[in-house]
């Protein structure tokens, strides 16, 4: 995923707030499944990958809980292709993108709720992975990209 720039003017809401994210989502649900009786085990998720532009990039991974909810943490990926690891436990509120983005574009790009739940794996439906947030304000317009080999949790 190599992205030109984080932002782009959107044509039909030219007064929009610009917000500096690129998301995407993988349903993971059908891939869990399987694995219920494991999933209380699991202490780190591990990102295999790298950075691409020989520059390092920030990376923000978020299960997207089945009420709406996420719960992420920022990794800063480096451009050896190697294993990053996250604590589980450090897992944090974050804001769950509104994937696939609704039409008209106009529409909040967040997720707008009042949820107060706790991160419980077990309710796991997505993966939101996301470059913007933690970058650097003076880093926005630059390039950023990342490779994915694979995630995993141990």
């Amino acid at each position: 995923m190599n992205l030109e720039k984080l932002f782009e003017v959107d044509v039909e809401n030219l007064n929009a707030t610009p917000i500096y994210n690129y998301s995407f989502k993988h349903f993971i649900l059908d891939k869990i499944q399987g694995r219920k009786n494991d999933l209380y085990s699991m202490e780190n998720l591990i990102f295999k990958g790298r950075s691409l532009n020989d520059k390092p990039c920030k990376l923000q991974i978020a299960f997207v809980m089945n009420d709406g909810s996420s719960f992420g943490n920022t990794l800063e990926i480096g451009t050896e292709s190697t294993d990053y690891k996250m604590s589980l436990a450090d897992l944090k509120p974050v804001k769950t993108v509104t994937l696939p983005r609704p039409y008209p574009s106009f529409l909040p790009y967040y997720l707008e709720h009042n949820l107060s739940s706790e991160f419980d794996i077990n309710k796991v439906e997505s993966i939101q992975f996301s470059i913007g947030p933690g970058v650097p304000e003076n880093e926005l317009a630059d390039k950023h990209g990342i490779a994915i080999i694979s995630l995993r949790l141990e």
